[in-house]
């Protein structure tokens, strides 16, 4: 039998420890955000008020809370680097968002998460974007736009024996054009060269890397001298009236134009106006693969994350096929994940989706990104493409010469902003050399 002494030290024991378990319960209450804290979700996307709406939307069939706040990408980095906010759970960004992020140190490696995500199939080349240069998966990529071909039904009659839409060459195009001309007595092909449009998109993302393999330090070798020929060629059954078309909505859809490359969300207008006259397709290949711009919107989590498992959850959920449909319909990005389509009423929509995936995950594809901001210098980066298609193109004036010209300009740019090389060039350190 315990002495008094004996069973009063044992009750003061029991207190003690009694006390610090309580202690340790209460400080790790302390250390974690407090039960049903939502998770605060930043993008740079998604600002105007009916889009934030539709996201928010969205957001609200997750398990958890999400509070969705839209910011342009400079007051993001001011957002997260200030003193006193309340911790960000996840982050939504484009590739150079996220890398400047990244840059700056302010996310922390996602390759747990990236591992789970095995079976959202996403390219390997966009995988390889989101790791930025290094060895860990910096970003999840989430949803795209890209641009894509698009062919008005009538135009299949005078496709080139045995060529195919989903393998289309620029020299399959060349002739499917020359064939429209002849038969219809004026070009039927159209691009978007006009003073807003995005010729200068088409020339350095999918016309340069589809030749040469690159975009920048392949600007002056020896394969423009084919390119450009075959780009003279082209122009030859292209409508003139593209000099002024911003978009190529409307002239599909005024029979104007059968033939037609464009960004999606231009494109969408015209095919969902009339799903039934209009097939969507990847754009051509060259003698170095196919060029291709995806815009990806990314998602990440900051290093001092806050609610990193409940955030984990909404990037599980973000990436399901059933809420890319939705973000699709919604808000004209696409999933990477081409069963999407499934779930997505709208064909013109999920025929979009299924073009874009056929594009952006073919071995032969070159991925590539929009140029960054280049100190306020990527207007006058699209500007010097333009300005070499008018001089050879449009003017007839000697390549060589031309391009000459062009890359002095573009080096001048690329060494005074100091900014590296970016996909489909090989990644850098130092300031993108123009060769």
């Amino acid at each position: 039998m315990l002495t008094a002494m004996a069973f009063g030290r044992a009750v003061r024991a029991g207190r003690s420890l009694l006390g610090l378990l309580i202690l340790l319960a209460v400080m790790a209450v302390m250390d974690r955000p407090r039960a049903g804290e939502p998770v605060r979700f930043l993008s740079t996307q998604f600002a105007p008020v009916t889009e934030a709406e539709r996201m928010r939307a969205i957001l609200a069939d997750f398990v958890g809370d999400v509070v969705f706040q839209p910011y342009d990408s400079l007051a993001l980095v001011e957002r997260l680097t200030a003193e006193g906010e309340i911790p960000v759970g996840l982050l939504a960004g484009l590739h150079s968002d996220l890398a400047a992020l990244a840059g700056a140190g302010l996310l922390r490696p996602v390759d747990a998460i990236a591992g789970q995500l095995s079976d959202r199939a996403i390219p390997t080349g966009v995988l390889d974007l989101a790791r930025l240069g290094t060895d860990t998966m910096r970003y999840i990529p989430w949803i795209q736009t890209t641009y894509l071909m698009v062919a008005h039904r009538r135009a299949l009659d005078y496709l080139p024996a045995g060529a195919r839409l989903d393998r289309l060459t620029y020299l399959d195009l060349i002739d499917w054009a020359t064939a429209m001309h002849a038969a219809q007595g004026e070009p039927r092909l159209g691009f978007p060269a006009g003073p807003r449009g995005l010729m200068h998109r088409f020339i350095h993302g999918y016309l340069y890397p589809s030749y040469t393999g690159g975009g920048i330090t392949t600007l002056r070798s020896p394969a423009t001298l084919l390119m450009w020929r075959d780009m003279r060629a082209l122009w030859q059954h292209t409508n003139v009236r593209s000099l002024t078309y911003n978009s190529m909505a409307e002239p599909l859809l005024a029979g104007d134009v059968w033939v037609a490359w464009d960004h999606v969300a231009r494109l969408m207008p015209a095919i969902s106006a009339a799903p039934d006259d209009f097939v969507v397709f990847p754009a051509p290949l060259g003698p170095r693969g196919r060029g291709v711009i995806v815009v990806t919107l990314g998602l990440a989590m900051p290093t001092d994350a806050s609610q990193a498992a409940a955030a984990e959850a909404l990037i599980e959920y973000l990436t399901r096929p059933s809420t890319g449909a939705r973000i699709a319909t919604q808000l004209g990005f696409f999933p990477f994940d081409a069963t999407a389509a499934g779930h997505i009423e709208d064909d013109a929509v999920a025929g979009m989706l299924e073009a874009i995936a056929a594009q952006n995950s073919a071995p032969e594809t070159l991925i590539g990104v929009l140029p960054p901001d280049l100190g306020g210098g990527s207007e006058t980066f699209g500007l010097s493409y333009l300005l070499a298609f008018t001089r050879i193109v449009l003017r007839g004036i000697e390549i060589d010469e031309t391009m000459t010209t062009v890359a002095a300009q573009m080096a001048d740019l690329l060494q005074e902003s100091g900014t590296p090389c970016w996909p489909p060039d090989p990644v850098g350190l130092g300031p993108c050399q123009v060769p």
